[in-house]
């Protein structure tokens, strides 16, 4: 079995116990470790008596998106000889971080922003000149996390699909960096910075939420 993610780092420790099987599993499940929350569990048996089982205990909640995690699986099997084997393993998703040269230029004076439903109907595009408004938008995007690499659970949740172009100046200016932040699922953001593709960003939802009042239009 492999993991879902490339950045799992996982720490392992083997003790042994004078105890069975059953008696270790429930005193760990009646005992978590502080600041923990029981997640999973399971037990394979023989005729009424557990030969190994296993519980896990999460220490951060997970992330939407991405769900970067921090957890303890504690397993136990019978041991030869008697007694009971345990092996604790410490499981943390290392965290992909996202690089400072991957803002948005500087430069920026001006932000098209267009829309596009699952029903093929588009609406825009709408300018933004004001350089508060550009300001905040920039520092939007720029406060955005990078997406984690590793399969992820999305949604059935089909948003809209919104555009924005940044550009140097409203019209004839360079274009200086474009987004597509997907409103549904998982709500992936693609970023392209002076005509290059960058690595995937994650909040594309929230991105859209904040523009909407923004620019004084719905968007969902």
């Amino acid at each position: 079995m492999s993991p879902r993610t490339p950045n799992l780092i996982d720490l392992h420790q083997f003790w042994t116990v004078p105890r069975a099987p059953r008696t270790v599993l429930d005193w760990l499940e009646a005992h978590p470790p502080a600041g923990t929350k029981e997640i999973e569990g399971g037990e394979t048996g023989i005729d009424g008596s557990v030969v190994s089982g296993f519980v896990g205990f999460t220490l951060m909640r997970p992330r939407f998106g991405s769900a970067p995690s921090e957890t303890l699986l504690l397993t136990v099997a019978r041991a030869r000889g008697g007694g009971t084997a345990i092996r604790v393993d410490a499981q943390v998703v290392w965290l992909v971080r996202r690089p400072a040269s991957e803002r948005i230029p500087a430069g920026t004076r001006a932000i098209t922003v267009t829309e596009r439903r699952s029903t093929g109907r588009r609406s825009g595009p709408w300018t933004v000149t004001d350089r508060r408004r550009v300001r905040r938008i920039v520092s939007m995007v720029d406060r955005l996390p990078a997406a984690q690499p590793g399969p992820v659970a999305c949604p059935a949740d089909v948003g809209p699909i919104v555009t924005l172009g940044f550009a140097s100046a409203a019209s004839g200016g360079h274009r200086l960096a474009r987004v597509v932040a997907d409103g549904g699922g998982c709500g992936f953001v693609a970023l392209w910075i002076r005509g290059h593709r960058r690595p995937a960003l994650q909040g594309g939802a929230g991105l859209i939420k904040f523009l909407g009042p923004l620019l004084g239009i719905r968007l969902r």
